[in-house]
């Protein structure tokens, strides 16, 4: 009932600059997990990544209802692992230990800290995936904007080649400054600031042979966003070795990771896979 009654509110923002969604939350919201004032800021701070997004567009984007809700979480996810991450990481497992004890056994395993860097959405296709991924990317640089989290490198790991295409053409409609990564030419003078890379998957390598467009997972040293576009394809080693390497790209940072199949990539596959997804889903489309 909750998800039918949000799909009725109005898209687009009110005349006091406020979302319909920010509305019908608070309305139903108690106040004890988020405060009224930690909401209104969380919709404000949507709303201005939103108009970053329509800057060049002729025909502007207007986020539906679900896809505020998804960015408002995301707001609410970030301040805490930014500015509270111990009280957040402690009410993580005190929440995981209240579930347990009422089922009576041991189900779900608790939070690490390291788990708090990656945030995955399972989102079917014609959800409006891209959207959201570029969103993402203005929510996370304002919470590090003033910490030490900001990144060294911001990439964009992709299946094959032509959607790192038309990621690149999606990324300079939302005016986020990008360019398709080349490991043997230098790089662009004059591509903005933070600047995407975007790089098909099959190019990262522990270690590089001989010539070819392949690049070492090693030579993106420091800290690092990361955003994966159905990264997991893929069976059996294969598929680990990816992941291990994705892993690796942001062993120091944070990922944001995108999929419309994360059913199938744990079915099958070891209790880690399914463990790793389960605790970084934050939003589930369907």
């Amino acid at each position: 009932q909750y998800y039918e009654e949000l799909d009725d509110q109005e898209e687009g923002y009110d005349d006091e600059g406020r979302s319909e969604v920010y509305r019908f939350v608070s309305f139903k919201s108690d106040g004890e997990v988020l405060t009224p004032e930690q909401l209104l800021r969380y919709d404000e701070n949507v709303k201005t990544h939103t108009e970053a997004l329509n800057e060049r567009r002729s025909d502007p984007i207007t986020l539906k209802p679900f896809q505020v809700l998804a960015c408002l979480m995301t707001e609410a996810y970030l301040d805490r692992v930014v500015n509270n991450r111990e009280a957040f990481l402690a009410n993580l497992n005190e929440f995981v230990n209240e579930q347990n004890e009422e089922k009576g056994r041991i189900k779900f395993p608790e939070f690490d800290d390291s788990d708090l860097d990656k945030l995955a959405f399972w989102m079917a296709t014609g959800s409006g995936k891209t959207l959201l991924m570029h969103i993402n990317y203005y929510q996370y640089l304002d919470y590090v904007e003033d910490s030490e989290d900001l990144p060294e490198n911001i990439l964009l790991v992709t299946p094959n080649e032509g959607l790192s295409e038309q990621h690149i053409e999606d990324l300079h409609e939302s005016s986020i400054p990008c360019h398709h990564f080349n490991a043997d030419t230098i790089e662009l003078q004059g591509a903005g600031e933070n600047p995407v890379k975007v790089i098909e998957i099959q190019k990262l390598t522990d270690e590089k042979t001989g010539k070819g467009l392949s690049v070492e997972v090693d030579s993106f040293e420091g800290r690092n966003l990361v955003m994966v576009d159905e990264g997991h394809k893929g069976a059996g080693s294969t598929a680990q070795t990816w992941r291990n390497r994705r892993k690796q790209l942001a062993s120091d940072g944070f990922t944001f990771e995108y999929s419309a199949t994360f059913g199938q990539a744990v079915a099958g596959s070891s209790t880690d896979v399914e463990e790793d997804y389960g605790k970084a889903i934050l939003f589930d489309y369907s």
